[in-house]
């Protein structure tokens, strides 16, 4: 059954033990709130359990409170609620089988938790009898119930889960001029209609309140500025408007998975996040003993072995709060780069190291592979138990739950199945590696819950922080500026990659999408296109980037600007994004939590790899040019005269609505970063588009989806180079470069087989020397353009 759960902040610890308890009897339970102890009225989470029984959210709502009796008090105001206060199991059996209640109260100062579960059930299995005389009580209790007055936004219809239309195509504008983004080409009810189960049956918004917005919501309103505050635009006030003529965050907050394209029981199995905050608290505890347990066993370094959304919140909270003293380091190694691996080997000291092998499938082929190595070194070091020095992060019944049972981890984290890979921020992937460097996690969920409050369905679409991003995010990318460049204060940078994963991953499908722009250099004004919409992420007091900010609007570019107040806010972040993100994705008509185009590149590599066990080689595309170390390898029917000319014409497609992606299969150094970031700004400013950077294979679980499933306006150069370092992995038949290689080979593939616009550069000197020497091939190549 599909239970609704509510509660005042005295049930809170009540209904977190009631929820596991339903859930595992195979129940599906929408937790509603409130999501603390802090002081919050009942008849606000009475109101939202009733309305989720009435529109059908829900097969049945429960309340817990206080006494329980106001609770039902406010809950049978609303038309069609039958509130039953039931203080034991006999009188719960009899408010289902003879008056049909369709919620249940329960009192907290009465009942224990065990007590509070065992009447719950037994009121769930119970059913209406429907016999004389319970019907015609149950239909007097009907008439009755005329005098009152009708629930909010009564006239709304259940969302239908059998016929479902499909968003309306996204109005997309001429590349060569994309409209001002003062308005959008079309009102938002018609270009996205946000799951709209019927194709119609809007539904009158709510009035919006008279004060002014919360902090939240503007930001930088101390900082004075004559451009016009890009969240409260006229695009941006529509989407909002239309957001709530179709209750979107009610039908959210109770997981109307139709609000997405998409298979609903699937979207509605990857909505945990909403209520992850809430959930975690309850493992504060168990996650500090288990640090505490690792700083007596005086391991010095903790390695995490990931990729994409099991790692990156990892490495935000590491490079952003460091350890604390006494606890070990804390190193993220997402990448199959051998001399990224042989960095972190060198590194640590094998025996004293703790390592994370996290992913939420269990077989993602970098994770398994970092582990295999490192499991060989720790043996190589003969300990009594090798295995306890590796814990597992992942899902119940994964492969990687399973090994981790039969090779002695020495603890395995069974995440909670609804919350996606890039969602898992504020879950046991993020959690554990800052309990283990000594993050203060009570203080960064509560910093989470605070934002949950802020963006909750007891605010309006136009008060919610994050839906007005999400919101503006889409408006922005409608009129043409799909580019989502970011700007950080230098404390909380580490949260760009996040970021970025993020909103490409989400969005990035269907032809659609936003495209993050990371640490691109700072550029004058002029540069940047019609196509770009500027965030800075800018920490209370840092006024470093306000002159450069002043300049972007001053030009006419739409800034958004938010303020964390410090470094605990990016738990806030992390909730903001991931609800803006959800947003976006209903307005724009994609399913913000699949990756339907990530197959693809995966799939050529285990085949390449197959290839390599078989003939110890891998297929090349043509060499077509080559000159001064550098080898231009493209699909082209006709050979250049040199490798500058063959850039050249793959740069002169370039078109003003579109961006180059740089993907380095190259090692994720500084030293190799440099020459690349001044490669951006030099193409950035000649072709006036935008450029994003990305080191594979890390980018294929960040970015990849977006270059193969988002719009077809990405330039793509893959840059390669021979390999110094030659680390085997145990049992593979196959070695970390060629592993990186088949990465590379397949996601050229896709993106070939994609109709992409891509070629491939091959280094054969020194990277960081060879990369300054094309550096000098490009200024000269795109004077001709």
């Amino acid at each position: 059954m599909r239970i609704a759960i509510g509660c005042d902040d005295i049930g809170f610890p009540v209904k977190t033990s009631l929820i596991v308890a339903l859930e595992s009897g195979g129940h599906v339970v929408l937790d509603l709130g409130s999501f603390s102890t802090d002081p919050v009225d009942y008849p606000d989470y009475a109101r939202v359990v009733g309305q989720a029984v009435l529109r059908g959210f829900a097969e049945a709502g429960v309340l817990v409170c206080a006494s329980g009796v106001g609770a039902s008090i406010a809950a049978n105001k609303l038309r069609g609620v039958r509130a039953a206060f039931c203080p034991d199991v006999a009188t719960a059996r009899q408010s289902r089988e003879q008056d049909d209640a369709n919620v249940l109260c329960l009192s907290v100062h009465a009942l224990d938790a065990e007590t509070a579960a065992e009447i719950a059930r037994a009121w769930i299995d119970a059913r209406f009898s429907g016999v004389e005389p319970h019907a015609r009580r149950v239909a007097k209790i009907a008439q009755l119930e005329e005098g009152l007055p009708a629930p909010e936004k009564e006239g709304a219809s259940p969302p239908a889960r059998a016929a479902r239309s499909e968003p309306a195509p996204v109005a997309t504008a001429p590349a060569a001029a994309p409209p001002s983004p003062a308005r959008p080409a079309t009102p938002p009810a018609e270009v996205a209609r946000v799951g709209t189960p019927d194709g119609g049956g809007t539904r009158e918004p709510r009035p919006a309140r008279e004060e002014s917005a919360p902090a939240a919501m503007t930001p930088a309103a101390r900082h004075e500025r004559g451009a016009p505050d890009a969240l409260q635009l006229p695009l941006v006030e529509e989407t909002l408007a239309f957001l709530e003529s179709q209750s979107f965050l009610d039908r959210l907050w109770t997981k109307d998975a139709t609000l997405w394209k998409g298979d609903p029981d699937l979207i509605r199995n990857r909505l945990g996040w909403l209520t992850a905050p809430t959930i975690m608290r309850a493992h504060i505890e168990d996650l500090r003993a288990f640090a505490d347990e690792i700083r007596r066993l005086q391991f010095s370094q903790v390695v995490v072995l990931g990729a994409g959304g099991s790692s990156l919140c990892a490495d935000v909270l590491g490079r952003t709060f460091s350890s604390r003293l006494g606890f070990p380091d804390l190193l993220v190694l997402d990448s199959s780069d051998p001399a990224a691996v042989k960095r972190v080997l060198d590194h640590v000291n094998v025996p004293r190291t703790l390592f994370l092998v996290s992913s939420k499938s269990g077989t993602t082929t970098e994770t398994l592979a970092l582990y295999d190595f490192f499991r060989g070194r720790v043996e190589a070091t003969a300990p009594p138990k090798p295995g306890t020095q590796f814990v597992a992060i992942t899902d119940a019944g994964t492969p990687l739950d399973t090994l981790a049972r039969e090779a002695g981890f020495r603890h395995t984290f069974l995440n909670p199945a609804s919350i996606g890979g890039r969602y898992s921020a504020l879950s046991f992937f993020g959690l554990v590696p800052a309990a283990l460097i000594g993050v203060d996690l009570r203080a960064l969920l509560e910093r989470a819950r605070t934002m949950v409050e802020r963006c909750g369905n007891t605010v309006s679409a136009h008060e919610s922080s994050a839906v007005r991003l999400g919101a503006a995010l889409a408006a922005f990318a409608r009129a043409g500026r799909d580019k989502v460049t970011f700007i950080l204060s230098e404390k909380i940078r580490a949260l760009g990659p996040w970021l970025e994963q993020l909103l490409a991953e989400s969005l990035g499908k269907d032809g659609k999408g936003l495209v993050p722009v990371l640490d691109e250099p700072p550029g004058n004004p002029v540069v940047y296109g019609p196509d770009r919409l500027f965030v800075a992420l800018t920490l209370e007091g840092d006024r470093s980037h306000d002159a450069a900010l002043d300049g972007l609007e001053a030009a006419g570019h739409p800034v958004i600007r938010l303020e964390p107040q410090d470094a605990l806010d990016v738990a806030g972040e992390f909730f903001r994004w991931e609800l803006a993100t959800a947003t976006a994705g209903a307005i724009l008509g994609v399913n913000p939590f699949d990756e339907p185009d990530v197959a693809r590149a995966k799939e050529n590599t285990a085949r390449l790899l197959a290839q390599w066990k078989k003939t110890r080689r891998l297929p090349q595309w043509p060499a077509v040019a080559e000159e001064d170390g550098i080898v231009l390898m493209a699909k082209a029917s006709l050979k250049p005269a040199s490798v500058a000319e063959g850039i050249t014409t793959h740069l002169a497609q370039a078109e003003p609505a579109d961006y180059v992606a740089i993907q380095a299969y190259l090692e994720p150094s500084a030293e190799i970063r440099r020459p690349l970031q001044a490669i951006r700004a030099l193409l950035r400013d000649r072709l006036r588009t935008a450029t994003t950077l990305g080191f594979g294979p890390r980018y294929l679980h960040s970015t990849g989806q977006l270059h193969k499933g988002g719009p077809p306006n990405g330039l793509f150069i893959q840059i390669t180079g021979a390999d110094r370092e030659e680390l085997a992995i145990p049992g593979s038949g196959y070695d970390f470069s060629t592993l990186k290689t088949a990465q590379a080979l397949g996601d050229l593939e896709a993106l070939g087989e994609g109709g992409r616009r891509v070629i491939r550069l091959h280094l054969l000197g020194k990277p960081a020397q060879t990369l300054q020497q094309l550096l000098h091939v490009l200024r000269a190549a795109t004077r001709k353009l």
